[in-house]
């Protein structure tokens, strides 16, 4: 058996078919709601991209996939372990928009109210 070396243009055709190979499975709609499924089927198995995509729409969706997939869908980024949303990829400004909801529930539980400026 010939051995081919890794910088042949065959090689590289190779690669470049499977690479396009799994990214249509994981990537296409089926394979984004059971995105477990599809890596398993795309990284471990030679199965065609038409022959896996049919076992997976075969397949139950993930419980979580339509929630992940809506908030990647309106670009929400959370942030912490709070549930707090935001739309910011700024890491420092999303956290201080999650502290100052925070805080204000927190306020609003104790019963504190703004205080007004009065200047």
């Amino acid at each position: 058996m010939a051995k081919l070396s890794p910088n042949t243009p065959a090689v590289s055709a190779i690669v470049a078919v499977e690479r396009a190979r799994i990214s249509s499975i994981v990537n296409s709609e089926v394979g984004k709601s059971r995105r477990d499924a599809a890596l398993q089927l795309a990284l471990n198995t030679d199965l065609t991209t038409d022959t896996v995509l049919d076992l997976l729409a075969k397949m139950p969706e993930d419980a979580s996939s339509k929630f992940l997939m809506a908030m990647e869908r309106e670009a929400v980024n959370f942030t912490g372990n709070t549930g707090a949303a935001s739309m910011n990829s700024d890491p420092k400004a999303a956290r201080l928009e999650e502290l100052k909801g925070s805080m204000k529930a927190f306020n609003h539980a104790k019963g504190y109210t703004v205080k007004l400026n009065e200047d």
